[in-house]
């Protein structure tokens, strides 16, 4: 085989690998409702917010973690997606996902770090981070350089609005660094650390210079809590203990004992779907354990097809140990 030959193989070959390669690896979706998006080779491809990006997260989901494993935030490996919106209709895989979404780029050139803007606060109210994009395979956060092939200095991200019924409280947004006091990055190669808590997604991200290396490193990510129903505000899960009067050397960001703010509300238009459990003491003796607690809304799918609520004991086929159970007695035992 010639020279010439071997090229065409190679320029040929190599699209094909690569291509297949991210498709097949990009996407890591979890039955927990959690997804992890590989940025690498996720680069390119459409910038309009009303096109579906290589790096986003899939129906109902939104961006709630950023991940590195060695560069310090000097790049981007990993996207941590988490399903947050339960009641949105889905949309059957046809795109958009959301009813609006618009474009932000935390580049040196734009410096745009939120996805709220004052300027235009009735399009951009409400919104949260769902996508990004770089033009170059290992999504660094900058190149020394100009031009397409050598600089980088953008850093788009696709912001969309919440779906109705729902809301971001603002009241309750705070910072996650990817850095601790003395400048050490939390990378880790196998545990995203740079994350929102549980019920907040991200509606920011940012980047700055490291004082030591002069180098640009993604700074931290903006968390703000979902809210569902009539609006509930709540303060800041998080103090920045650095800004108190009492540091004493603790790590930048601490969990603060604050009160919750109140219980969920359930809007009128889905009240059919729960229902509450009455009193244990009001139940037969039951040998399985109840799963929740009193009082708590149960959905009427999980009521019909789980044994815990039937009021009964284990039925008899799966005493006897046979590993399996016919549908008759399923129904009885439900519909005791």
């Amino acid at each position: 085989m010639g020279f010439r030959a071997l090229l065409v193989c190679f320029f040929g070959l190599v699209p094909a690998v690569f291509a297949t390669y991210r498709y097949y690896t990009n996407t890591n979706a979890f039955g927990s409702g959690d997804t992890i998006l590989s940025a690498y080779h996720g680069h390119g491809g459409t910038r309009s917010p009303n096109r579906k990006w290589n790096i986003e997260c899939m129906d109902g989901e939104a961006m709630v973690g950023i991940h590195d494993w060695i560069d310090d935030f000097e790049k981007l490996q990993t996207i941590w997606c988490k399903f947050m919106f339960p009641y949105k209709p889905p949309s059957q895989g046809v795109y958009p996902y959301y009813p609006t979404c618009h474009y932000r780029d935390f580049g040196i050139l734009v410096n745009q770090m939120f996805c709220f803007d004052a300027k235009n606060a009735s399009l951009t109210i409400n919104t949260f981070i769902t996508a990004l994009w770089d033009d170059e395979f290992q999504f660094w956060v900058y190149r020394p350089g100009s031009g397409p092939i050598v600089g980088d200095d953008r850093q788009p991200f696709k912001c969309c609005k919440t779906p109705n019924g729902y809301y971001i409280d603002y009241v309750s947004c705070y910072y996650m660094p990817t850095h601790d006091v003395n400048w050490e990055y939390y990378d880790n190669p196998s545990h995203v650390i740079v994350a929102c808590t549980t019920g907040f997604l991200m509606t920011g991200i940012s980047k700055r210079l490291n004082p030591w290396t002069a180098e640009l490193h993604i700074e931290w990510i903006q968390c703000c809590r979902l809210g569902y129903g009539p609006a509930v505000y709540q303060p800041s899960p998080v103090i920045d203990s650095s800004a108190t009067a009492n540091y004493q050397g603790r790590t930048a960001y601490y969990a603060a004992a604050t009160p919750r703010a109140a219980p969920m509300v359930i809007p009128e238009g889905y009240l059919a779907q729960y229902r509450t459990l009455a009193p244990k003491k009001s139940l037969p003796q039951n040998r399985t354990k109840r799963s929740v607690d009193d009082d708590e809304p149960v959905r009427d799918c999980d009521e019909n097809y789980s044994l815990r609520y039937a009021g009964k004991g284990i039925p008899g086929a799966f005493r006897r140990g046979t590993g399996q159970v016919s549908r008759s007695h399923l129904s009885a035992g439900v519909s005791a």
